[in-house]
C-alpha cells in the first residue's frame, strides 16, 4: 500500500500533494502501513480513506484500489447508516468506539452477503488538538460467528430429533430449525420415497412457496434439465446445482437482502446406502468464505435425520411387535381384557370384550367403557378406575353386561401406575349352578332337620 500511495497523482485530489498534507495524518498513515492488523484511516471532514494491506481483504468487489483517497460513504453506500453515527459520535464528541461481532449486510464480489466485524474507533486529533479523523482497527469474524450459529442451531436440532418419537416430529424439528437459521437455511424441501408409485413426493417445504417454479420442477423427475432429474429414485446422489433463475421471489419471509442462486440435493438413507428412502433440498445463497463448510453444515443435519429416524423405525416396529403379541394373547385367555390410563379412559379393548358387550371400539375406548358394565355396577367400576392407579390390585365388584344381563366380576391391576389393567371372566355358568345347588342344599337341611 505504501508504494500504491506514492504512485497516485494526488494533484487533483480534495488533499493535494502528499507534500501539503497536514502532519498528523503522515503520522497516521505511516503507523497504520506499518501495522499487520488491518486499519484504516477516515480523514477530514469527508472521511478521506486510508489502509494498510491487511485491509484490502474488506474492500471486494473492486472497492480495491478506488477507495483510498475517497469518501467512506461512496465505497461503503450498503452500511451508511449503521456506521455513520459511529463516526459523528467519534469526531463531534471524541468519544472512541469498539463493538464485537457487528452484524453487517455488505456488498462482497458484487453481491449483497451476511459478515460480521469486529472493530474499534478513536479519534485523530491534529497537532493543536483538534478532532480531524477517525482511526479504525477491525477484525472480521463473519467464519467464527456462522459457524458457532450453525453448531447452536444444531446442538439444538439434535436435541429436538432425540424427543422425536414419531416422523412427523422429526419433520417439525427440522422445520423449527429452518424458521430459526433463515441465514443459514435459506429454505428447505422434503421429498420422500413413495414405495407404491417408485417415486419421490414433496411432504415438507420450509421457507419457499411450494408453487415456486422450482418445486414444480423438481417434483417432476423428469424432463431435460438437470433439476428434473436430481432426484433420483434408485441411486442416493448429491448434487450441488445453480438454478436458472433465482429463487429469491419464492422464499417466504425471508431475512433482508436474501439471495438464493443455487440448490444443494442431499441422499436420506434409512435402511442401506444403496437406495435413497429420501432428498433433502438446500436453498444456498452466493458463494462465500463457508462455500465447504456449508455442505459440512448440510450434511450434519441429514445424518441427524437419518439417525433419528432409524431409531423410530426401530422402535415403532418393536411397539408393533408387542401389539401383536399382546393381542395374540388377548385373542387365547377366556377372560375379557380391557385397558384404562392413569384418568380412566380406556385405551383398549379386547375382542372378546367386543364379542360379547355387543359393542365397537369406538363405543368402548375413552369413557365409553363404562357402557360395557351393567348398570348397578357402574360406581363400582368408577371406583375401580379411581383407586387402581394407587394400588397394585383390586378386585372389581362389577359385572359386564350382555343387554341387560350381568356376567362376571372383574380384577384390575395398576402397570406401571400409568395403565389400569381389568379382566371379566364370564360366570354365568356357575351363577345357574348355584341357583341350582342352593334348593337342592335347602332340601337336604330340611331332611336332616326331620331325621
Amino acid at each position: 500500500m505504501g508504494e500504491l500511495i506514492r504512485s497516485r497523482d494526488w494533484r487533483h485530489s480534495e488533499l493535494g500533494l502528499p507534500g501539503q498534507w497536514p502532519a498528523a495524518l503522515k503520522s497516521a498513515i505511516s503507523s497504520v502501513l506499518n501495522s499487520g492488523t488491518a486499519m484504516h484511516i477516515s480523514w477530514g471532514d469527508n472521511l478521506l480513506q486510508f489502509y494498510n494491506d491487511a485491509y484490502t481483504p474488506v474492500l471486494t468487489g473492486g472497492k480495491h484500489p478506488a477507495a483510498l483517497g475517497r469518501s467512506v460513504r461512496e465505497s461503503f453506500p450498503e452500511i451508511w447508516d449503521f456506521i455513520w453515527p459511529l463516526f459523528d459520535r467519534v469526531l463531534n464528541q471524541g468519544e472512541a468506539i469498539a463493538m464485537e461481532n457487528a452484524a453487517l449486510m455488505m456488498y462482497r464480489d458484487g453481491v449483497l452477503k451476511e459478515s460480521f466485524f469486529s472493530f474499534s474507533y478513536s479519534p485523530l486529533k491534529s497537532l493543536s488538538g483538534e478532532v480531524c479523523g477517525v482511526a479504525s482497527v477491525c477484525w472480521e469474524t463473519t467464519e467464527e460467528v456462522i459457524i458457532k450459529r450453525r453448531e447452536r442451531g444444531l446442538r439444538l436440532l439434535t436435541e429436538q430429533l432425540a424427543a422425536a418419537t414419531t416422523l412427523e416430529e422429526v419433520r417439525l424439528a427440522v422445520r423449527c430449525h429452518v424458521e430459526g437459521n433463515r441465514g443459514d437455511l435459506p429454505f428447505l424441501l422434503w421429498y420422500e420415497r413413495d414405495e407404491a408409485l417408485k417415486t419421490l413426493r414433496l411432504v415438507k417445504s420450509c421457507g419457499i412457496s411450494p408453487d415456486a417454479p422450482l418445486v414444480r420442477e423438481l417434483g417432476a423427475q423428469a424432463g431435460d434439465s438437470r433439476l428434473g432429474q436430481a432426484l433420483d429414485s434408485s441411486v442416493p446422489v448429491a448434487h450441488l446445482l445453480p438454478l436458472p433463475e433465482p429463487a429469491t421471489d419464492w422464499l417466504l419471509d425471508p431475512p433482508p437482502a436474501m439471495e438464493v442462486d443455487c440448490i444443494a440435493v442431499e441422499p436420506l438413507c434409512y435402511v442401506n446406502y444403496l437406495t435413497p428412502d429420501a432428498y433433502l433440498v438446500f436453498g444456498v445463497g452466493p458463494k462465500g468464505p463457508l462455500e465447504g463448510a456449508c455442505k459440512n453444515f448440510h450434511e450434519s443435519i441429514c445424518h441427524g435425520i437419518e439417525r433419528a429416524v432409524r431409531r423410530i423405525s426401530a422402535v415403532e416396529l418393536e411397539r408393533r411387535e408387542s401389539v401383536r403379541q399382546f393381542d395374540a394373547v388377548t385373542e387365547v385367555v377366556p377372560s375379557m381384557v380391557w385397558m384404562t390410563d392413569a384418568h380412566g379412559a380406556c385405551t383398549f379393548v379386547s375382542k372378546r370384550w367386543l364379542d360379547f358387550t355387543g359393542r365397537t371400539d369406538s363405543d368402548s375406548l375413552d369413557l365409553g367403557w363404562m357402557g360395557g358394565i351393567h348398570p348397578d355396577d357402574q360406581a363400582a367400576g368408577r371406583e375401580a378406575s379411581e383407586v387402581v392407579v394407587a394400588l397394585e390390585q383390586y378386585d372389581i365388584g362389577a359385572g359386564a353386561r350382555r343387554g341387560n344381563c350381568r356376567r362376571g366380576p372383574g380384577r384390575a391391576a395398576a402397570h406401571h401406575q400409568h395403565v389400569a389393567v381389568a379382566v371379566h371372566g364370564d360366570v354365568t355358568r356357575r351363577f345357574a349352578q348355584r341357583a341350582e345347588v342352593r334348593p337342592v342344599s335347602a332340601r337336604t337341611i330340611a331332611l336332616e332337620d326331620l331325621g
